[in-house]
């Protein structure tokens, strides 16, 4: 039987043809211009989406100004595309310790799921869907240009946009019912209208202002950096 190669860590990231790789040493690269505007509270300044954290907690969540203001306006665009559906943001800001806390969890699901990995892909694994806490560039999530979305129903109830599946996750997966496919377009076409960027690996996961923006839409630095309370 013919051996199959050892897989290299970075071939756990799928290259799409147009973007970008967002590996550590890219995000590295981009320098940060920290604009300075604030985190704020999105039930306040986003009435008009549905803030509902996965943690299944009543605490708000937070983003930085910018991310609001873009949001709002994805909200009024999707009210022209599909209206009633309205978007829910489920993860904003995150502390950078909840966010090592996070990695560290991936990292573990990674370590009991392929117990044969050596370490370093382990981590790339964790990487590609938790950014590491103690990398050069600040975790999206820690910037407050990040925030994690669904597709809500006109009665505020969050739409499937896909199976269940890791594969599935990738926003360009090719296996999505009509319905699915088309609700990914209608989420992502009001985003980027608004001004976000989406990390490809993830369909939920869009920004504005971070490395991870300024990577994919080739700004020459990122407005926002490391923020903390």
């Amino acid at each position: 039987m013919k051996r199959q190669p050892i897989r290299c860590p970075e071939d756990l990231y799928q290259f799409t043809p147009g973007h970008p790789v967002e590996t550590i040493a890219n995000l590295d690269r981009i320098p940060i211009r920290d604009n300075g505007e604030h985190v704020v509270d999105l039930r306040v300044s986003c009435p008009d989406l549905i803030i509902r954290p996965l943690s299944g907690h009543k605490q708000s969540l937070h983003a930085r100004e910018g991310v609001v203001r873009r949001l709002n306006q994805a909200q009024a665009f999707l009210e022209v595309l599909a209206p009633g559906h309205r978007i829910i943001v489920v993860d904003a800001w995150r502390p950078l310790a909840r966010q090592a806390r996070w990695h560290n969890l991936a990292n573990f699901v990674f370590r009991i799921r392929h117990p044969l990995w050596s370490s370093a892909m382990i981590r790339e694994a964790a990487n590609k869907y938790v950014a590491a806490p103690d990398a050069l560039t600040p975790p999206p999530h820690s910037t407050g240009g990040a925030i994690d979305l669904r597709l809500g129903n006109k009665a505020g109830r969050a739409l499937r946009m896909g199976p269940r599946i890791p594969a599935a996750c990738h926003t360009a997966y090719p296996k999505l019912s009509p319905i699915q496919l088309h609700r990914r377009r209608v989420l992502c076409s009001v985003l980027e209208e608004a001004g976000f960027s989406n990390y490809e690996e993830e369909w939920w996961h869009w920004s504005y202002g971070d490395s991870g923006w300024a990577l994919r839409t080739n700004q020459p630095h990122a407005l926002y950096g490391m923020w903390e309370k």
